[in-house]
């Protein structure tokens, strides 16, 4: 039996982990032993500089992942979005990678440096292992080998040391990773690319927020985090329910602030004002019908809680460029195309 070259941050996970490691369409996927608790995580080499983990388990007792690298300029870009995970740097005391915040450090042969992952509640935790130099390489002998900008980013990255830099709560990072969890996925190349895709928005999120961090000095709204917080549930609700009919008085009664709090929420966590993030989910929860379900156009429209047909026929064209029928249409014969590759 041919064994399978893991990826080095998988092993290293595996060695705290263990458990039964299996590959498909470059895919790897760890089932942690029932020992130590149950799930599993995903690792994807996207290139030579990009490793990502998609860590998901519930675990029966603490258990620690070493950090040490046997390479230099090697940057971790973390984000949990359940359960408790500490970090600790070596001589320093443990500290909490807070969920739906981006989280950074670094990893390298010198130091030694742990995520503690603490058992009972369910831990899901996104990690993109990123090789610096070989990631921004192709930027730096490029188009933006002289963007200032830049420079001043690889010079707060290498200042990140044996810290771990905490950024506010960012849920473009929880939305993309949202993505990743839906079931049905495609398989094969188209599949990959998808993952691929995602892997390198998710990454683009955490640079651009700690970018925005260091040129700002850490906080770019009047919010507390607790009020964050609540906006950032108050979101997932929406996405819970997206059929409801969500209206800007239900939902600051709901949050228990003013309107002008929740929308400079929604702006500051989701870019958008509150009803475009609502038109947003529902179109996203219209995708995923189209694609994983029987439902007509009447029924989508119902689900999503549009009370238009053409309204959102309109709106639907307006963001993918094709009618939804069309949509539909599309993806069924790509996926019909990607079977017979396989």
């Amino acid at each position: 039996m041919q064994t399978l070259s893991l990826p080095t941050p998988l092993q290293a996970i595996n060695d705290s982990l263990s458990g039964k490691i299996t590959e498909e369409y470059g895919i790897f996927n760890l089932e942690i032993d029932a020992l130590v608790g149950n799930g599993s995580v995903k690792c994807v080499e996207l290139d030579k500089a990009i490793t990502a983990l998609d860590i998901k388990v519930k675990l029966n007792k603490e258990v620690s992942i070493n950090l040490k690298s046997s390479k230099e300029n090697i940057v971790l870009f973390m984000f949990c979005t359940s359960g408790e995970v500490l970090f600790q740097a070596e001589n320093e005391k443990p500290i909490l990678i807070e969920n739906l915040k981006s989280s950074i450090s670094t990893a390298n042969s010198d130091s030694q440096r742990e995520l503690k992952l603490l058992p009972k509640e369910s831990i899901n935790l996104s990690i993109l292992v990123v090789d610096k130099d070989k990631y921004f390489s192709k930027f730096l002998n490029g188009y933006y080998h002289s963007d200032i900008r830049l420079e001043k980013l690889m010079e707060a990255l290498d200042n990140v040391g044996d810290l771990l830099s905490v950024g506010t709560y960012n849920y473009k990072i929880n939305e993309q990773i949202r993505l990743l969890n839906k079931q049905g996925l495609t398989k094969g190349i188209t599949g990959f690319l998808y993952l691929e895709g995602i892997y390198h928005l998710i990454l683009a999120y955490h640079i651009e927020q700690f970018y925005d961090d260091m040129q700002r000095g850490g906080r770019t709204t009047s919010l507390t985090d607790f009020e964050l917080k609540i906006i950032s549930d108050i979101g997932e609700y929406i996405v819970e329910a997206p059929e409801l009919q969500h209206n800007i008085n239900g939902l600051c009664r709901k949050a228990g602030m003013s309107p002008a709090k929740l929308q400079e929420g929604f702006k500051h966590l989701f870019g958008k004002t509150v009803l475009n993030y609502i038109r947003h989910v529902r179109l996203q929860k219209a995708e995923t019908l189209l694609l994983n379900s029987d439902y007509n156009i009447s029924e989508v429209v119902y689900s999503i809680g549009f009370t238009s047909r053409s309204y959102f026929c309109k709106i639907f064209k307006n963001k993918f460029n094709c009618t939804p029928k069309e949509f539909k249409r599309n993806m069924q014969t790509k996926m019909k195309q990607n079977k017979q590759v396989a």
